[in-house]
Formats: structure tokens, sequence, C-alpha cells
């Protein structure tokens, strides 16, 4: 089992693939990612060293772990999966792998939040952003929007959310609420009423509260402000100084 475990690492070149979503990563901080040519590039990969279905399981676990160490990964991840998806060899799909880990880590969300927060707020932000890039026929995935929900309440509602995950849960819930506005209402409902207790709690940070309301107006204006609305938010932020980061340009 060791050597076979071995052959199938040395085969498929764990270094190379590295190499290509690292760069998929620069060109994306660069706005020239394509998508389609990375995909291509793994393809080649698969295609020139003879991957089997074990070694397309290895790469889900590959890019997988590789999407949540960063920020930067989840971001260029959630584009990339589009394309990515669909890969299958001898029978086997990349996508069947793919959800069995975002279904492993959601239902182990409480665990991770607790042992391991970056990772988690690095998952919780993927999960939305799949809702948003990853469409069916025009549509979104239906069965990852209570999971979806469900991350955004932990963001932005836990007794013990810090101001990074309100932030955080902010900027994702601007980017896939109006989805969830038109497939997943009653729950998007719910979650703006606990966002609201969330607001006036007393032992909310200001810098928290701050991000929650600007989230609950826009969610009453069906998610658009108007400039100069956004600009008070803005100086608010400014006010009680933290770094300044707009949730618009997610």
């Amino acid at each position: 089992m060791k050597s076979y475990f071995f052959h199938l690492v040395f085969s498929m070149d764990i270094n190379k693939v590295l190499t290509i979503l690292q760069e998929a990563t620069h060109q994306f901080a660069n706005k020239s990612l394509n998508s389609s040519q990375v995909t291509k590039e793994i393809l080649s990969q698969a295609y020139h060293n003879d991957w089997t279905g074990d070694h397309l399981e290895h790469f889900c676990h590959i890019y997988y772990t590789w999407t949540l160490e960063t920020p930067e990964n989840v971001e260029v991840s959630a584009v990339l999966v589009q394309d990515v998806i669909s890969l299958e060899i001898d029978g086997k799909m990349f996508r069947t792998h793919w959800f069995h880990r975002l279904q492993e880590d959601f239902q182990n969300a409480l665990v991770l939040k607790m042992t391991n927060r970056r990772r988690w707020i690095n998952f919780a932000s993927y999960l939305c952003k799949i809702l948003v890039n990853l469409t069916i026929n025009g549509a979104p995935i239906l069965v990852i929007l209570g999971p979806t929900c469900t991350c955004l309440d932990m963001l932005l509602t836990s007794q013990d959310t810090t101001s990074e995950e309100i932030e955080c849960g902010v900027k994702q819930l601007v980017n896939c609420g109006p989805l969830l506005t038109e497939y997943y209402s009653d729950g998007l409902d719910q979650l703006m009423t606990k966002i609201r207790h969330k607001i006036l709690a007393s032992d909310t940070p200001l810098v928290g509260q701050t991000f929650l309301l600007e989230a609950f107006e826009l969610y009453l204006g069906e998610w658009k402000l108007k400039s100069s609305v956004k600009e008070y938010y803005k100086n608010r932020l400014f006010e009680i100084q933290v770094p300044l980061k707009d949730i618009h340009d997610d």
C-alpha cells in the first residue's frame, strides 16, 4: 500500500499541479485569470502522466486543501471550480470527492470554528462564493443554499463571533444575498431577524455592529445602497479606526 501511494504521488507530480494553481492565484491578483486555460493545463498533466481515477481523487484532495490555505486561494478556486468540477477519469468524478470534502467540513463546522478559525473562515467564504459562481443551467446548486445560510449565521450571529468573522460574513452576504432572496427567502428572513438581534445586543463589537447595520440596510433596500449611504458607513468605520475594506468590492 505504501509503495502504491508513492507511485501515485510521483506519477501525478504534485509540484507541477501546485505550480499551476499558484500561477492561477497570481493571474487572479493581476486580473488576468483564464480559468479555461488553467483547466487545460491540469488536463494536460492528467493525459501526459496517464492519471487514473485514483490520481483524480488525490488531485481533488490537493486542490481542496490548497483552496482553504489562504483567502486568495479561496477566490481563485471559486472561479476555477466551474470548469474543474467536470473532470472525470475511469468513471471517477472530481465533483463526487469535492462535494464529499465540502460536506465533511460543513458537518464539522463547529469543531472547525473552535480549532482552526482561519480555515473555518476560508471554508465559510468558499461555500458562499461557490453558491454564486457555480451554476447548473443558469441556477445555483440548490443543495448548498441551506448550508450557506447556516455558515453565514455562524459567522454573523454566534455568541463568540469576532469582528473579523462578522466582516467576512457581511462581505459574503452582500455577494450571495440576491440569490438567497430569490431561492431561499425564508431562510434569509430568519437570518436577518437574528442579525437584527445581534445589532442590538450589548456585547456586539462596535466594528461588527457597523458592518451588520450596513448589511441590514442593504437587505431592506434589495441589496442596493445609495452612494451617500455607502460613504456614511465608510466614514463611520474610519471614525472607529478599523482597516477600511469596501465590502462592495469583493
